[in-house]
């Protein structure tokens, strides 16, 4: 940490409270499922598989009799296959319940299998003989190394190894089933849990707050942390100094001043005429009378697409070790930890510790996942961390411009639609993609069963970013175009490369084949540029991405609704609720996390994808099925129905969790929040309930 030297901080109030760090530790963990062992008639705990000894030998040859008859049921209906095992959902989540350990996840499925030998093993259980396993099937082992930095690693060894997917949804349902059953129930667990999480009281108005969802039955009430995230680091800057860098935003570009008050909501400013800005005073105009009767408070906004302050790890790290100790910065340390020569590190990088990956590792941008063990996504948001995964600046166009001064750390008091995950600046509502989810027609939501392809459909166009320091080639977008299309021209080279891809064995394992490009993308995709050339530097870059790029024509809006696999990553996303609320199964790959980045969970709403694409093939493989020899898919090795029911979870999120009024409270918290930060006395501006 740094070290403070004399005279560089300024000392609060002996009586300002002191948050806990826990903030910069990532989100709390979750709490665990309750263990407690059922209880017997007559007292004491009884055991799970135990019933009433048998006696009479007839009784016996009988249950010996039923049981080898169920068992050959199940093998002669085709119940050792993946594909059965959507029977056994109930029974497998009555075990989560049952049996969760207190780390999130820890769960096998029941009987240790998924299939016939899963059922056979559970009914064994039941009868308290489960360990005699004889010569039946072993269940599959899981042999996955789960990393802090999001990934999961497939373990190298195929045999006896379950598929990682079945894992990750099981951990999914349990982490977000944990999410909602912990949340508080009254006002004063609401603030019991806000001071134990952040180690201070709420902002004044707080109870105010808590009316306004109970009354609009909104269900998580507790997670906010992304809000925190924001917050935090600006209990280092004084009142004084916080509202004097609030008002260094006025001169900005792309911004816009909203006074927002319990009487009225008004804008100002070079953009208070401009689309986004007005949708935003029109939500809040719409709780405003549920704010205190006292509350007045001025913002400042920007209806630009993107932030683009990092804030260096030395400053987060200084901010820390200052509100803990009930200090604030000085304008000489925030002069110092804002000068881009302050480390030997220049542009984007300079955000990141000497250790972090992206300084550890020489041309850390370049280095590529290909050839390595394979891995997905099990926690996206420390996948959007570009100094833990440096391969970011190469792989998003979003990071392709970049120079000294390029990621200023700067604590920035500027609300924003969409910025980087250490961004210092406060993430607001993006009020565009409720509205685009709102214009849904009846054509867009096909049910699952009447969805006719089994591919990955996804149309834009040739924006996302790209600047003369690196190609073109490499911006998000273009990658996907040509790993799936191929250049224009040389479409027939893609049946010579060859890809390694994880394939579904039917007895919950996998196995690795190698499979060309272009069978592959036949079978699996429906991905492409569309219309033009866009956003070029130049005409003769226009030129020359016309000669490369096949474009496909445009489509009409629902005509992904038929598809039942949708792609959605760019920046944040206009389209995102309304692709949830289609009725597809929603693979996403992003680098910008969400106001509700909290909620919605991996591999249960939506499937995660890597920057790099490496996983597409591996998560179509899976749940589409894997592609034969005719370079047909072989539906029968495929999980259509565990597709469908994260299909059906994005709906139900967009329906409880992303609503007029979620997003109304969620801007309401924040905006207390912030009063608070204004306040000349911060105590005096907190809950005292």
């Amino acid at each position: 940490m740094t070290t403070r030297s004399a005279g560089s901080t300024s000392r609060r109030s002996s009586a300002q409270y002191t948050p806990k760090s826990s903030i910069f530790g990532g989100n709390s963990m979750p709490q665990g499922l309750p263990t407690t062992a059922p209880t017997a008639p007559g007292g004491g705990v009884a055991s799970v598989g135990g019933i009433p000894r048998i006696r009479r030998p007839r009784k016996i040859l009988f249950v010996v009799f039923f049981l080898m008859a169920i068992y050959y049921f199940s093998l002669r209906h085709g119940l050792g296959s993946e594909r059965a095992i959507e029977h056994l959902e109930s029974l497998r989540r009555q075990q989560q319940y049952q049996k969760v350990h207190p780390h999130v996840g820890s769960v096998k499925p029941i009987g240790g299998g998924r299939g016939a030998s899963g059922l056979w093993h559970s009914v064994m259980g039941a009868i308290g003989l489960g360990g005699a396993r004889g010569k039946m099937e072993k269940p599959k082992a899981l042999r996955h190394e789960y990393g802090k930095n999001g990934l999961v690693v497939v373990g190298e060894e195929t045999v006896d190894t379950e598929h990682p997917i079945y894992d990750l949804i099981d951990k999914a349902r349990i982490k977000f089933d944990n999410l909602l059953s912990r949340q508080s129930k009254t006002l004063a667990e609401a603030v019991a849990e806000y001071k134990r999480r952040y180690g201070m009281p709420p902002p004044r108005g707080f109870d105010a707050w808590w009316k306004f969802v109970l009354e609009n039955d909104i269900k998580i009430v507790d997670d906010y942390d992304r809000i925190m995230a924001d917050v935090y680091p600006y209990h280092a800057l004084s009142p004084q100094m916080f509202r004097s860098r609030v008002n260094d935003q006025r001169t900005r570009d792309f911004t816009y001043m909203m006074n927002i008050s319990y009487h009225e909501v008004t804008l100002d400013g070079d953009r208070a005429d401009a689309s986004r800005p007005k949708s935003l005073k029109s939500m809040i105009d719409g709780f405003r009378y549920a704010l205190p009767e006292d509350f007045e408070t001025e913002i400042v906004g920007s209806d630009h697409d993107l932030g683009a302050v990092i804030l260096g790890w030395d400053q987060r790290e200084r901010a820390q070790e200052l509100i803990e100790d009930g200090e604030y910065f000085s304008e000489q340390e925030l002069k110092e930890l804002q000068n881009v020569h302050r480390t030997e590190i220049a542009g984007w990088f300079s955000a990141c510790r000497p250790k972090s990956p992206a300084n550890a590792i020489p041309n850390a941008q370049n280095v590529s996942d290909a050839g390595l063990p394979k891995t997905f996504i099990h926690d996206h948001s420390p996948t959007m961390d570009f100094c833990q995964h440096p391969s970011l600046k190469k792989l998003h166009g979003a990071m392709s411009l970049d120079y000294l001064s390029r990621s200023p750390s700067e604590l920035r008091p500027l609300f924003v639609l969409s910025k980087y995950i250490a961004d210092s600046e406060f993430l607001q509502t993006a009020i565009q993609g409720f509205k685009n989810q709102s214009d849904l027609k009846p054509s867009d939501t096909i049910p699952w069963e009447e969805k006719t392809e089994s591919k990955l459909f996804w149309r834009g166009s040739s924006t996302g970013g790209f600047d003369k320091k690196i190609p073109w080639e490499w911006s998000h977008r273009m990658r996907l175009h040509f790993l799936i299309n191929g250049e224009k021209g040389k479409e027939e080279d893609m049946k010579h490369e060859m890809k390694q891809v994880m394939v579904p064995d039917g007895k919950d394992g996998f196995s690795i084949d190698s499979v060309d490009r272009w069978t592959l993308n036949q079978a699996y995709m429906d991905v492409g540029l569309a219309g033009k050339p866009m956003q070029c530097l130049s005409n003769h870059l226009c030129e020359d991405i016309e000669a490369k790029v096949r474009f496909s024509p445009y489509v009409p809006p629902d005509t992904g609704g038929r598809y039942k696999y949708a792609l959605d990553g760019n920046g944040w996303s206009q389209r995102y609720a309304r692709l949830l609320s289609s009725g597809s199964v929603v693979l996403k790959m992003t680098m910008f996390p969400e106001w509700y980045q909290d909620w919605i969970t991996p591999w249960l709403h939506y499937i995660p994808v890597k920057a790099s694409y490496e996983d597409l093939y591996d998560i179509m493989a899976f749940f589409a099925g894997p592609v034969k020899a005719d370079g047909q898919i072989d539906e029968s090795l495929g999980h259509d129905y565990l597709a469908k029911e994260i299909a059906e979870n994005g709906q139900e999120f967009v329906k409880e969790h992303w609503k007029w009024e979620v997003m109304q409270a969620y801007m309401f918290r924040l905006l207390l929040e912030y009063r608070r930060l204004m306040a000349d006395d911060r105590n005096a501006m907190s809950y005292d309930g």
